[in-house]
């Protein structure tokens, strides 16, 4: 279950933001078989590790209520691992986006930020202290996928190569437009940092965004773990050439994917 070190560029951590954190808790262990424990967080915020095999693979904090009442909605966050994080931000502002957050300090943990790409995709931005990320990935119960959905392809591998210098290459064989992601330390063919999906007319008026994926031994199984803990299944489980997935949304509505567990 060992993660690969996270170099600067790369997807290193995903974390929850619901309405009733406490009641997240156990619909995320039922799915997963996630354990679950408060963090040392001095200002009295409340944040949980999620926890498999020992190691942490994920987060989980709750709203404000101030953004709850604005209408804020429960959702799963990708954050980018980055050695600078005051360069990063400057150069993601150069290139058009926005701060959603400040740069802020998670006692020793690390330091963390919220940016809006261009087009209004949010993702969070994370300097390693104490905390480097998620222990491992891609095995059950971990994230396994990073993807941006957008309207323009174009501007948004402009934007991100130039703030994390990543590079894009179409899919092969996929008939819809998808590009993979790769990072600048990246070596080997099979060695992704995600995707980035073109969305079409069929999507309606919904926002770009980012989406995370979480790798599942069983989706059928995990589909029904899902909708037996009062989560909704949006569309699936359908086949695609990486294997089956399916969208779903926890009770509160937070939305991610389930994948079958790359091989």
């Amino acid at each position: 279950m060992d993660a690969p070190p996270y170099a600067n560029g790369r997807f290193s951590w995903v974390d929850l933001s619901a309405h009733d954190l406490q009641a997240a808790l156990p619909f995320y262990e039922a799915i997963f078989g996630w354990e679950s424990g408060d963090a040392n967080v001095p200002d009295g915020h409340r944040y949980v590790m999620f926890h498999l095999g020992g190691v942490p693979v994920a987060g989980g904090g709750e709203l404000s209520a101030p953004m709850q009442e604005q209408g804020v909605p429960p959702t799963w966050n990708s954050y980018i691992g980055v050695d600078d994080i005051e360069e990063t931000v400057q150069k993601a502002l150069d290139a058009g986006a926005s701060v959603v957050a400040p740069i802020m300090q998670a006692a020793d943990a690390g330091r963390m930020a919220f940016i809006s790409d261009p087009e209004g995709a949010v993702f969070g931005l994370w300097e390693a202290g104490e905390h480097q990320g998620a222990g491992a990935m891609r095995v059950h119960g971990t994230c396994t996928w990073n993807e941006l959905n957008t309207r323009d392809p174009d501007a948004a591998q402009a934007f991100y190569g130039r703030v994390f210098d990543w590079s894009f290459a179409p899919m092969e064989g996929n008939p819809s437009n998808y590009w993979t992601v790769r990072a600048s330390d990246s070596t080997d063919e099979g060695d992704f940092n995600g995707g980035l999906l073109e969305m079409t007319e069929e999507w309606g008026d919904m926002p770009a965004h980012w989406m995370v994926y979480f790798a599942v031994d069983d989706v059928a199984a995990a589909v029904e773990r899902i909708r037996a803990g009062g989560g909704t299944i949006h569309h699936g489980p359908f086949d695609t050439q990486v294997g089956p997935m399916a969208v779903v949304s926890d009770p509160q509505g937070a939305v991610f994917m389930v994948m079958k567990s790359p091989s």
